[in-house]
């Protein structure tokens, strides 16, 4: 005999959210944690690794945190005070460059070389001098693009190819206002997110070049923000931003949103995600680990975000979000064939749905249709009603209440 584990009961209404470790306010379906960064007040930045250990620099340090929070330093800044600007692992997996804006110059080094190595102004490691560098992103080709500032002036800001070989640079385009981040999405457009208002204001937008007018200015003339594509405005400028395996945009603000910008319906739409924590200001930098799924509510193993927040002052720390299948319904919606039971599955566990039309006639509850295998992602069961089971179509006018619960089959 199966024996069933019954959970939860709901009519017709969306369910709150997903249990949260961490402080910040994560949206429905996900879960949150924290890595805490002992004994570092300020950051330049993190990455990911192949094996998705983090690497972090905390602007005297580069070091590499394991899962358990063990740090292991990998490379050493030899000046002291410099601002860091940006940690990014090569698409070779081995190969990390480091930025910081102070003097200018990008180092790179090897995280499988022996030792501590030595990285920033006057080492061997420096491969370019890059004044006012704020981000290094590789395209899909692995061709490497930076930010900057222009010198003296700050404005307008570069996008330009980096030749980590020479250490030569050239200019793609220049946007006007401060730097901002940049990210590449599978087609290859460049996409830029503006910085003109200080205070922030939701007067900027994220704007993308496509791949062949990249092309064009590397051997042409350079672009210039007319030359750009709107991608969404009317937003606060992003610190920095990523995509995530199936093509949704995260943005973080140094006040402390995170935000998505999601295409759907022909269009393109923002929305806040989620916010840091309550002791923390803003957010700085985020990364995007892949999963097996799509990083959507309730999906099994769909990927890890992480974003680090700080106060910019005395602390800094690593959140990551993750989107989990909690054994719990989902949604309950009418429609003209009966009504739609969602709900989160694990891949390989059974789940029976089970209806009641009154929790006090006596009747029990009883299976609506037979048992359905999880895929890890979230499914719906339609409730047609059945006849010979006695079970009335649910959207009949005669059927005045009906009750959901799910169950999985051991």
């Amino acid at each position: 005999m199966n024996r069933f584990q019954l959970a939860g009961v709901i009519l017709g209404t969306l369910l709150a959210g997903g249990h949260v470790n961490g402080e910040i306010s994560a949206p429905e379906g996900y879960d949150s944690w924290e890595t805490e960064v002992a004994g570092s007040a300020w950051s330049g930045g993190f990455d990911l690794l192949p094996d998705g250990r983090l690497i972090v620099s905390d602007n005297v340090d580069v070091f590499v945190l394991d899962a358990e929070g063990i740090r292991t330093v990998a490379a050493h800044f030899e000046t002291p005070g410099l601002f860091g600007s940006f940690v990014k692992v090569a698409p070779d997996g081995q190969t990390v460059y480091v930025g910081e804006s102070s003097v200018g110059t990008i180092s790179s080094f090897d995280i499988n070389a022996a030792g501590v190595q030595p990285i920033g102004p006057g080492t061997e490691s420096v491969v370019a001098q890059v004044e006012l560098n704020y981000d290094l992103e590789f395209d899909h080709r692995g061709r490497a693009f930076v930010s900057a500032g222009t010198p003296g002036t700050w404005q307008p800001d570069r996008l330009l190819l980096l030749d980590p070989e020479t250490g030569g640079t050239d200019l793609v385009a220049t946007v006007q206002g401060n730097s901002g981040p940049l990210a590449f999405d599978e087609e290859g457009n460049l996409f830029y997110s503006t910085s003109t208002s200080y205070p922030p204001e939701p007067v900027e937008s994220v704007i993308f070049f496509p791949p062949d007018k990249i092309d064009g200015a590397i051997v042409g003339d350079p672009l210039t923000d007319s030359d750009a594509e709107t991608y969404v405005s009317g937003i606060y400028g992003f610190t920095d931003m990523v995509f995530d395996g199936d093509g949704d945009l995260f943005g973080v603000t140094s006040s402390g949103q995170i935000v998505e910008i999601a295409e759907e319906g022909g269009g393109v739409s923002s929305r806040r995600f989620a916010s840091v924590s309550p002791d923390a200001l803003g957010a700085t930098v985020v990364r995007f680990l892949p999963g097996e799924r799509a990083f959507e509510p309730y999906y099994q193993d769909g990927g890890t975000l992480t974003f680090m927040e700080s106060d910019f002052g005395s602390f800094f720390r690593l959140v990551h979000v993750e989107s989990f299948p909690e054994f719990r319904m989902i949604s309950v919606e009418p429609s003209s064939e009966g009504v739609k039971v969602g709900f989160a599955t694990e891949a390989d566990k059974q789940y029976q749905v089970y209806w009641c039309d009154g929790l006090a006639n006596g009747s029990g509850w009883e299976a609506v249709g037979d048992a359905v295998t999880g895929d890890g992602q979230p499914t719906v069961v339609l409730d047609t009603g059945d006849d010979k089971a006695r079970r009335p179509v649910p959207n009949l006018e005669s059927v005045r209440r009906r009750f959901y619960r799910i169950g999985t089959v051991q």
